[in-house]
């Protein structure tokens, strides 16, 4: 403790904005970062992988439940369709549940540290899994969709009574930019999201060889 006291010091970090980083650290069990003086000091949580709500069993959730489970997160994959969520076509997930939207959510604990990635077979059912996953505490919720279909579900949500603020929270289209066609492409891109949010990372998400431009340039 005395040794903290003196990093924390050292640093200039204020002990009560550290004690509030911690504490979301393991409250949402991810990653902290502090900045300060030039030096990054990073918080990172020991309990366990964050668990990841799939809601759609179709191509593009079956794709996202392979590559999230092997990028450390524990999968859940719900669908209104009893063939699309079954053991057998996820045999990564920790859970599959499958009956009515609002009935098959109620069986799962959402909690501060839960992601929920929306991709159901169609857009109404994209906007009831939404309305239902906004009165959670989710600290992800992403949902697939064209920038159309999303300012529709939007605006239909709106008229529904439900804030602009709290639509804020979603981030929709879900996935980075990475020119991603094919379903597991589109998975590639949503769980390159997750782990970006799971990092905490803020930064423009860029090719890592550019950071050898200037060796390039240094060299012409």
């Amino acid at each position: 403790l005395e040794f903290l006291n003196v990093l924390l010091k050292e640093l200039e970090i204020e002990p009560g904005i550290f004690l509030q980083q911690v504490q979301r650290a393991h409250r949402e069990e991810r990653v902290e970062r502090l900045v300060t003086r030039g030096v990054e000091l990073i918080i990172q949580p020991i309990p366990g992988v964050q668990p990841l709500l799939i809601c759609g069993g179709g191509h593009v959730g079956r794709s996202v439940s392979k590559v999230a489970a092997a990028t450390g997160f524990t999968v859940t994959v719900v669908d209104d369709r009893e063939d699309y969520a079954t053991p057998a076509r996820f045999p990564e997930a920790t859970a599959t549940i499958s009956g009515k939207w609002n009935d098959a959510l109620s069986q799962i604990t959402i909690t501060p540290s839960t992601s929920i990635v929306i991709v159901t077979r169609a857009h109404q059912s994209d906007k009831e899994v939404l309305r239902l996953a906004l009165c959670t505490p989710a600290q992800f919720i992403g949902m697939i969709g064209s920038s159309r279909k999303v300012s529709a579900t939007y605006d239909s949500l709106r008229r529904e009574g439900v804030s602009v603020e709290t639509l804020r929270r979603v981030h929709a289209p879900i996935g980075l930019h990475i020119g991603a066609v094919t379903a597991e492409e589109i998975a590639v891109s949503i769980v390159a999201q997750l782990i970006r949010h799971r990092r905490r990372f803020y930064g423009a998400s860029v090719p890592l060889s550019e950071k050898m431009n200037r060796w390039f340039d240094n060299g012409t």
